[in-house]
């Protein structure tokens, strides 16, 4: 992801991954489709990350730096 996005977006592609795969592995735990001990992988999250950052990542940039 770095090669393909570069330094700045990797940082905004980390932050979205963590926050996507937060948000769907609390709602996994509340809708009792896994538990607290299960297995969730990572790894598609920081993908869909990857390809959002990809599409919007300008985007983004412009949005959080000029305000």
């Amino acid at each position: 992801m770095g090669a393909m996005l570069g330094f700045k977006l990797i940082i905004f592609a980390l932050v979205l991954g963590i926050l996507i795969g937060g948000i769907i592995s609390t709602l996994l735990i509340l809708f009792r489709f896994a538990s607290r001990h299960s297995y969730i992988p990572y790894g598609p999250f920081l993908a869909l990350a990857g390809m959002v950052m990809l599409v919007w990542g300008e985007w983004f940039w412009v949005w959080y730096t000029v305000g």
